[in-house]
């Protein structure tokens, strides 16, 4: 009727502005309207494909589109409810007390039927568009309004981290690097950045060693600024600005990680006691049968220095290499200030220096180091020399 006509046409237009504002769909921003405002962009363009519906002057040839894409929004809805109720989620709260999820699988089921009895190629194409929807939503959303399919992941990645075996086997062995950045807090809470980290230059080197291995935890271990460091007793104020600080550095360092390319995990931890900080990170980094099986650190540019800082340099990577020992973990120090970055291309020797007493420890770690580097397109045109050192 015209007045189900003019319904959907008001209707449709404001859906169209309401997807448009939330950001599912980036192409579609400009139909975004202010609140308050009258979507005129969006009620324009329904407008224009109304009437290229009716200037097609067959009903017919209409409705089976119309009804695809109506089989398609109950399809998904179905399937939706039968991935909440599977996964157990705990926003899916119906009120509706006999529902169950075999009630929306048959729903799903019998849409899909008679969307292939009406018309099998108007079916497929209208799966074909709802799938690249779905795909470009996914891959250019700017909003986060929740995702089903999270839950569907978190779940699986729940039961393969409680199937796997807490010793691994040499065979499946992988390099699961723990790399950790010292750095200083900064005070201001309306500054640009929130904190400084001298040996951000490592990344490029957790970069190059990321290749072919496990998981990578990247932990920047930052003082507090000058002004929380000699309060002892921080009001609740002072707690909560430290907090808000703290946010804008873990947002400041994953978008670090995302710039080098690392795909892995960051955190940022404050401490005014950095060896304290450093062995409880050592020891609850990771979850279940997935930790970090190397600590990567620095060696301090002041680390000879005869001066305070310098002493406590030296004692903090002491600290470091000993909390790795105890935690069974190898060691690695990164001697240099400067790292090879993703454009080189090195045509050098790696050099490993073995000793015989480390034949029953660490060495196979020595030779497996080189060999992930040479992974990388920064390292692999070069060659390994290996060179035994035996008393």
């Amino acid at each position: 009727t015209i007045g189900a006509a003019l319904t959907s046409l008001i209707s449709g237009s404001r859906l169209l502005a309401a997807i448009a504002n939330d950001g599912v769909l980036p192409i579609l921003n400009i139909f975004a309207v202010k609140p308050g405002k009258e979507p005129r962009a969006a009620l324009a363009c329904v407008g224009i494909i109304c009437a290229g519906a009716i200037c097609i002057g067959e009903l017919n040839a209409v409705a089976p589109i119309l009804t695809m894409f109506f089989l398609m929004c109950y399809t998904c809805v179905n399937l939706s409810c039968v991935l909440l109720h599977l996964l157990e989620d705990p926003n899916w709260r119906p009120s509706f007390r006999f529902t169950h999820w075999t009630l929306s699988a048959a729903g799903a089921a019998l849409c899909v039927f008679i969307m292939f009895a009406i018309s099998w190629y108007y079916a497929i194409i209208a799966m074909s568009f709802c799938s690249l929807i779905y795909v470009y939503a996914g891959m250019n959303s700017t909003g986060d309004w929740g995702d089903g399919l999270q839950s569907l992941k978190f779940n699986i990645s729940k039961g393969m981290l409680y199937r796997m075996s807490q010793a691994t086997h040499v065979k499946n062995f992988r390099l699961n690097l723990l790399a950790v950045l010292p750095g200083q807090l900064c005070d201001d809470v309306y500054a640009d950045t929130t904190m400084d980290l001298p040996g951000s230059e490592l990344l490029k080197l957790v970069t190059q060693l990321s290749a072919r291995s496990g998981v990578i935890w990247v932990i920047s271990i930052l003082a507090p600024g000058s002004a929380l460091k000699t309060r002892k007793d921080l009001h609740m104020v002072e707690k909560l600005s430290q907090h808000r600080l703290l946010k804008r550095a873990n947002a400041e360092l994953a978008a670090m990680l995302k710039s080098f390319g690392i795909r892995g995990f960051s955190e940022v931890l404050c401490s005014s006691n950095f060896q304290l900080c450093f062995s409880h990170a050592t020891q609850i980094s990771g979850l279940g049968p997935v930790k970090p099986n190397c600590i990567l650190v620095q060696y301090p540019d002041n680390c000879l220095d005869n001066s305070p800082d310098g002493f406590r340099a030296r004692s903090n990577l002491v600290c470091s290499i000993q909390s790795a020992v105890v935690c069974d973990k190898s060691a690695l120090v990164a001697l240099g200030a400067s790292w090879p970055s993703a454009e080189d291309r090195l045509e050098t020797t790696i050099d490993i220096w073995w000793f015989a007493a480390s034949f029953a420890g660490d060495g196979g770690m020595l030779l497996l180091i080189p060999q992930v580097l040479r992974w990388h397109p920064v390292w692999s045109r070069c060659k390994v020399r290996v060179f035994v050192v035996n008393d």
